[in-house]
Parts: C-alpha cells; sequence; structure tokens
C-alpha cells in the first residue's frame, strides 16, 4: 500500500515536472526563434550598433543644418510604453492645406541614412510650390527608438500605424493629406497599415486613406522567403538539422524526464553514429558513398584536418551517449535528418509556414485591394536581386501607377534614385503630383 502510494505520488510529480519541462522547451524554442526572425528581418538594429557614432553624428550633424527647421522626436506606441526616435523635417513654405510624407525604411536601414535624400525631396517639393513636411522614423528597438526589437510584421505594422496617428494629431493632419514612402519591408508595413486603420474604423473610406507610395516592395513575404530558399541564399543543411533537432526536443525532454526508460540498443548507437559521421563528412564537402567505404581509411589518413573531425565526431557521439544515452542520440538523428532533408530543398515548404507561425506573415493582397486606385505608387526595378519582379507589388498594381526604374547601379534595390536627377525621378514626382499634391 505504501510503496503504491509512494509510486503513484512520484509520477504525479513526475508527470507534472516534465509537462512543466515541455511547456518551457516549447515557450523557449518560440521566442528564441522569434528573436532570430528578428534579426534576420529586421538587422537595422545591427546595423545601428555597429555604425552607431557614424549614424548618430549624421544625426546631430542634420539638426545643426542652417536654413532649415527640423526637430528630433519622440513619438509613442499605442498600447505600450515604448517610443519610436524620429525627425521631423518642417516645411517652410504655407500653401493649402500642410501635407506630410512618412518615410518607413527597408529592413537594414536607420532613418539617418534617409535624412539627405528627404531634405533633397523637400527642397524639390518646395521650389514648385508644395508645402510638404518630413518625417524619418526607427523601428521600435532600432537606433534611439526605446523598447525591445520588433519581433514580428505586427510590430512593425504598429509602429508605422503609431507615427502615422502621431502625424495626424499632433500636427492635425489629416490621413489623406499623408503620404506613406515605404521602402522594401517598409512599403509591405503602410500597405498593411493602411488596412489597419480601416480595421479600426479611425478612416471610414479608402479616398481618406493616407497615399501609399510602395518604392521596390514585395507582395508576401512567404514569396520572397521562398525565393532565397530556392537560390541558395540560405544553407538549409544546417538550418534544416536545427529544426528537426528543435522540433524533436519535445521528445527528448519527455525521454529525461521518465524513468526506466529502457536502455538503447547497440543497433541504435551504430545508427546514431554513423549518421554523425556522415554530416561530419558532408560538411567537409567529402562526403563518401557506401560504396566506397572500404576506401575510407586511406583519404582520411592523409588529410590531417579530416581524420580530427571524424575523431571529434566520434567523441561527440561516445560522450553524448555515456551522458544522455537516449536522449542523446534522438538529438543527434534528429540534427543528422534534417541536415539532409535541409541539402534536398524538402524543408522549404515547413520553413516558410514556421516564419509564418512566428510572426512574420506579411502578405499584402487583402490590405492592397482595400486601397483606392488613385491613391497608391509602385516602383520596381527588373535588376532588383532582394526583391524579384515576379514577387513584386507591381503583380498587383494597375500600369498607370507604375513606375519601372531602370538606374544602372550595383544594387538597384537600395540605389537612392530620388537624390538623383534621374529620369526615374521625374516620372515619379509627375505621378505624386498629379495623384497627391494636386488633389
Amino acid at each position: 500500500m505504501t510503496l503504491n502510494l509512494y509510486m503513484s505520488t512520484f509520477l504525479m510529480e513526475g508527470g507534472f515536472l516534465c509537462g512543466v519541462s515541455i511547456v518551457a522547451t516549447g515557450a523557449g524554442s518560440y521566442f528564441v526563434w522569434r528573436k532570430v526572425l528578428g534579426f534576420l528581418f529586421l538587422p537595422s538594429q545591427i546595423v545601428y550598433a555597429i555604425n552607431q557614432a557614424r549614424i548618430e553624428d549624421s544625426r546631430k550633424a542634420f539638426l545643426t543644418l542652417p536654413g532649415y527647421n527640423s526637430k528630433r522626436v519622440r513619438i509613442p506606441v499605442d498600447g505600450s510604453k515604448s517610443e519610436l526616435d524620429a525627425v521631423i523635417l518642417k516645411s517652410q513654405i504655407v500653401n493649402g492645406k500642410p501635407k506630410f510624407l512618412i518615410h518607413l525604411n527597408a529592413n537594414g536601414v536607420c532613418y539617418e541614412d534617409k535624412l539627405e535624400p528627404l531634405m533633397l525631396l523637400q527642397r524639390d517639393l518646395s521650389s514648385r510650390g508644395y508645402s510638404c513636411s518630413m518625417l524619418g522614423v526607427n523601428y521600435r528597438g532600432v537606433g534611439g527608438s526605446s523598447g525591445s526589437d520588433s519581433k514580428g510584421a505586427a510590430d512593425i505594422v504598429k509602429d508605422a500605424v503609431s507615427a502615422i496617428m502621431w502625424v495626424h494629431t499632433t500636427n492635425k493632419v489629416e490621413f489623406k493629406d499623408i503620404i506613406l514612402h515605404g521602402h522594401s519591408i517598409g512599403g509591405a508595413a503602410a500597405v498593411l497599415a493602411c488596412g489597419e486603420l480601416l480595421k479600426r474604423k479611425l478612416v471610414d473610406i479608402p479616398m481618406e486613406l493616407p497615399f501609399v507610395f510602395a518604392d521596390r516592395t514585395f507582395y508576401d513575404l512567404g514569396e520572397i522567403v521562398n525565393d532565397k530558399l530556392l537560390e541558395g541564399a540560405f544553407d538549409m543543411r544546417a538550418i534544416g538539422g536545427i529544426i528537426v533537432l528543435n522540433m524533436s526536443l519535445f521528445l527528448i525532454v519527455g525521454l529525461l524526464c521518465v524513468t526506466g526508460f529502457p536502455h538503447v540498443t547497440y543497433i541504435s548507437t551504430a545508427i546514431s553514429s554513423l549518421v554523425s559521421a556522415s554530416v561530419l563528412l558532408d560538411a567537409t564537402e567529402t562526403w563518401i558513398p557506401p560504396s566506397k567505404l572500404v576506401k575510407l581509411i586511406s583519404p582520411v589518413t592523409k588529410n590531417p584536418s579530416l581524420l580530427i573531425k571524424v575523431m571529434l565526431g566520434v567523441l561527440l557521439v561516445i560522450v553524448g551517449n555515456a551522458i544522455a544515452g537516449a536522449a542523446w542520440q534522438l538529438a543527434s538523428t534528429a540534427f543528422a535528418a534534417g541536415y539532409f532533408l535541409g541539402k534536398m530543398n524538402l524543408l522549404n515548404g515547413l520553413a516558410i509556414k514556421l516564419v509564418k507561425f512566428l510572426g512574420w506573415d506579411m502578405n499584402l493582397k487583402e490590405s492592397w485591394k482595400l486601397l483606392d486606385e488613385s491613391r497608391k505608387l509602385v516602383t520596381f526595378h527588373e535588376h532588383d536581386q532582394m526583391i524579384p519582379t515576379d514577387l513584386s507589388l507591381k503583380q498587383l498594381a494597375l500600369p498607370q501607377v507604375i513606375v519601372q526604374l531602370k538606374m544602372q547601379s550595383m544594387n538597384p534595390h537600395m540605389y537612392e534614385f530620388l537624390s538623383e536627377n534621374s529620369a526615374e525621378k521625374i516620372n515619379v514626382m509627375n505621378l505624386l503630383r498629379s495623384l497627391f499634391f494636386d488633389n
């Protein structure tokens, strides 16, 4: 009786601890991956950290330029204690209703790098008699913006909505008198932010929404991820191994929590060791087919570096089996399976689903349909290596609001064409005047 009670109590406590461990593993994995994707899709936080001195000096120099009415401001983020760091460049001419341009950055850009182009654009508009103030803003966690770095598409969209609301309320500007100039992922944020304004009933009809200038923007981030995976922009071998290993952690934690797990067989140990050694060999680009395993000793002994790697791999397997037994074998086998599945591009679909599950689902199709056709403008470049033409927002836009960029550049995606006296700039400015400023 006492023994049964003891065993029941042990199993109940063990089950509870096991459940807590599995939940903690899942939550930890989720937030770690969210953090990793945040850095991947919003590397401007890293760019700022590396170039902080230069970027801050650039901002300070801009704010002290004579003849311009510029000021650094803080924009509260709705529903949080965070604030966005921004610089406002006020128009110095008064002509009709005040108009405002909000620049939403590409993923690897801080607004400090866009202050000069914004100044030149305002100067060009002023010379033609148009009054338009400019706002450059950094997403949360980037530059001087407070709060943690953005961890998902919803965070970037929320930052964009906060900037719009600040211009609307603080500067007394109607929504329809605001231009959202979004570059790359910033263009996606602009489109989705307009959809959010309609969803929250802050705007009644599409004609009252801000004007959207989507500059070299995609229509679905998932399609961009798939394109990059297919062209080999990411090493899916290691990523695949980590994904499958991460998914197997739940089972591994369960095994470590359960007492009396049967001792692993020599066969499973051998399989675990072989797949681990195979990964090591493949990683050094010296994969040897099973038919040639007999000749393994000769090339290994002639290559000290490879010999050391194989020995370390074998040692790792032995130590791992000694310490964690079945859990280690499951982990190493899971990583190896993911490694080879990733190598064969069989995990691309799963990777895209994980990206969306982890908060980076940026499909613009529905929000784009809500915008009035006369209230949007799209640019694209046929040699854009970041956003191919067939994945550009151009695919959803009418021909009359599309401008093809043709400038020769080493990086067509990042080229600042609005700072140049180019044919592309003339075409864009003509459309902006006819669709926005003259209405």
